[in-house]
C-alpha cells in the first residue's frame, strides 16, 4: 500500500493506513440465539421506520415502479 494511502475500513472504521486488514465482514449472526423481545423491538423499529419512509411521495412512486416492473418480469416468465 502506498505510504501516502489513508485507508479506513467504511465497516468498522480500521486505520489500514500502514497495510493489514480487518475481520469485520467475518462477523456470524446467529439470529435464533437473539432474544425474542430483542426480535420484537427490532421488528417494531423496522415497521416504523418503513411507515414514516412511505409517508414521503417519492418513495410511494419509487415502489410502485418497482411494483410494476417486477409484474411484468413475472408475466414474461409465464
Amino acid at each position: 500500500m502506498n505510504a501516502n494511502t489513508h485507508a479506513i475500513c467504511p465497516i468498522c472504521h480500521s486505520d489500514h493506513t500502514t497495510g493489514g486488514r480487518c475481520d469485520c465482514q467475518q462477523v456470524e449472526i446467529k439470529a435464533d440465539l437473539i432474544p425474542e423481545h430483542q426480535l420484537d423491538l427490532l421488528a417494531s423499529t423496522v415497521l416504523r421506520a418503513t411507515v414514516r419512509a412511505f409517508e414521503d411521495p417519492d418513495v410511494q412512486a419509487e415502489y410502485e415502479c418497482w411494483k410494476a416492473e417486477r409484474q411484468q418480469r413475472k408475466e414474461m416468465v409465464q
